[in-house]
């Protein structure tokens, strides 16, 4: 039997953030800087394969929201480049 009750989902402004809450209204989420607020997504169920589609770890989302009722991560990965590693050519044979 799984477990029924609702996470509410948001997303912040533009960026890749998402908050998830057991309040309908959010206001368990942290404040974001001006202009970014948090507008409403989605509703899921609380499961982690419901709200997979929402984050980059379900597993850890559904850890903080049994545990705490929130949980804010992004939904896409960074990439990090670090200088001097980039792709090289190969030196010329000639």
């Amino acid at each position: 039997m799984g477990d029924h009750t609702p996470v509410y989902i948001f997303i912040c402004g533009k960026t890749d953030l998402r908050g998830f809450s057991l309040k309908c209204d959010g206001s368990d989420l942290p404040p974001q800087p001006y202009p970014h607020v948090w507008v409403p997504l989605a509703t899921e169920r609380l499961s982690v394969d419901d709200i997979r589609k929402h984050t980059l770890d379900p597993v850890l989302a559904y850890r903080h929201l049994k545990a705490s009722g929130v949980y804010v991560g992004r939904v896409t990965a960074s990439i990090h480049q670090f200088p001097g590693r980039g792709i090289r050519k190969p030196a010329s044979t000639m």
